[in-house]
Parts: C-alpha cells; sequence; structure tokens
C-alpha cells in the first residue's frame, strides 16, 4: 500500500452555509486553478443541530446526513460544473449516500414530483446524477468504525474506482489490530478491495 500525501485542502460539509453558495466560487476556482483535492469532512458542529441533541445522534448519524446534503448540493447546485477539473473527496462513503440513492434520483425527476422551474427544488445539473458518482467524485472508507459491512453496501451503487482506503484511527478505531483487521477484510472482497486499497493514488494525483 502506498502512503503518497497528495496537495489538497480539508473544508467540512456546512459551516454556516452550503457548499452551493455562489459566495465559494473564488474558493472553488483557486482549489481548480492550483490543482488542489478538496477533502470534505463531516461538520462537526452542526447548523441545525437541536434534533440531534440526545443519544449521541449528532455523530452517529447527523453528521451523515450532513455529508449527503453536501454532495447533492455539489451535483445539483452546479459546482462540479462550473468547475470541471476540480478534484473533491467525499469522506465516510459519502455519508453512506449508497443506501438512499433511490429516492434521490427519483426525485431528479422534476416534472414527475412538480419541482420543475422551482428557484429551490428545480436545479439539475448539466449530466445526470449518476455521472458524477461515476466520474468526478471520490469516496473513502472512514467513518463506519472499520465495519466492512458498510463498504459492501457501498459498493452496491459506488464503483470502487472511485473509492479510496481509511480508518478514521485512532479516532472511530482505537487498537491498531483493528485497523488490520478492517485491512484484510476489505482485501477479502478480492479485486474491488484491491482497488480500493492500492489504486487511490491515481484518483487524487491524476497523471501523476
Amino acid at each position: 500500500m502506498s502512503w503518497v500525501s497528495p496537495p489538497g485542502v480539508v473544508i467540512t460539509s456546512e459551516f454556516n452555509g452550503n457548499l452551493d453558495n455562489p459566495e465559494l466560487d473564488p474558493f472553488w476556482a483557486e482549489a481548480q486553478r492550483l490543482g488542489l483535492y478538496v477533502f470534505i469532512h463531516p461538520a462537526l458542529k452542526l447548523d441545525h443541530g437541536a434534533q440531534y441533541d440526545a443519544y449521541d445522534l449528532a455523530r452517529a448519524v447527523g453528521r451523515e446526513f450532513s455529508l449527503v446534503q453536501a454532495l447533492v448540493r455539489l451535483i445539483n447546485g452546479g459546482v462540479l460544473d462550473r468547475f470541471p477539473d476540480l478534484i473533491v473527496q467525499i469522506a465516510h462513503l459519502g455519508g453512506g449516500i449508497a443506501s438512499v440513492l433511490g429516492r434521490i434520483r427519483s426525485y431528479q425527476d422534476k416534472d414527475f414530483w412538480g419541482t420543475k422551474g422551482n428557484d429551490r427544488h428545480g436545479g439539475l445539473p448539466d449530466h445526470d446524477f449518476d455521472y458524477y458518482l461515476r466520474e468526478r467524485l471520490i469516496f473513502d472508507t472512514a467513518g463506519f468504525c472499520g465495519d466492512v459491512r458498510s463498504v459492501k453496501t457501498s459498493l452496491f451503487e459506488l464503483p470502487s474506482e472511485r473509492i479510496v482506503f481509511a480508518s478514521d484511527y485512532p479516532q472511530e478505531i482505537r487498537a491498531r489490530e483493528k485497523v488490520k483487521e478492517f485491512v484484510d477484510s476489505i482485501r477479502a472482497l478480492g479485486a474491488e478491495g484491491a482497488r480500493i486499497l492500492d489504486e487511490y493514488t491515481g484518483l487524487l494525483l491524476p497523471g501523476r
């Protein structure tokens, strides 16, 4: 496994605003110009966190919902279309977006759902939603406490060629042997697992 550290910048999935806000376009433009990849981590403080004020819900699911909405905004808000050379990595398998992609795809049909032409809800990207999952975004395997079942679930929807390895050690996995178990369980997936473990440099450092 190679451990190259590519040039990039880290932002959170929300910070008193959303990632498709046009005011952020200068940031995206500069990241693209400099060839930096942008790593999007779940916000540690959610903008609207009142509903997560018990049972550790903010950490358990709130941060993942934040990643999902950030991903949808990057696509439907046209950020990836305005900046076609931008490289974006979404943490935590896109917040586990694979499990809700059926709903997201359906609500892209603005005619069916009666939102076509609506300023807030009718926006669509230049390509179909899955194009951005297959061609534009990169995902990682952190965020699920080393449980390979979450990786397996995501592989039903996300191409393994767009997933890179990460573990969140020592935050969620606090023993080194558990990281090894996680690596071994991904490698046991066969060719798909090998791509996840070994081919990320080509995604984050294209042409290098």
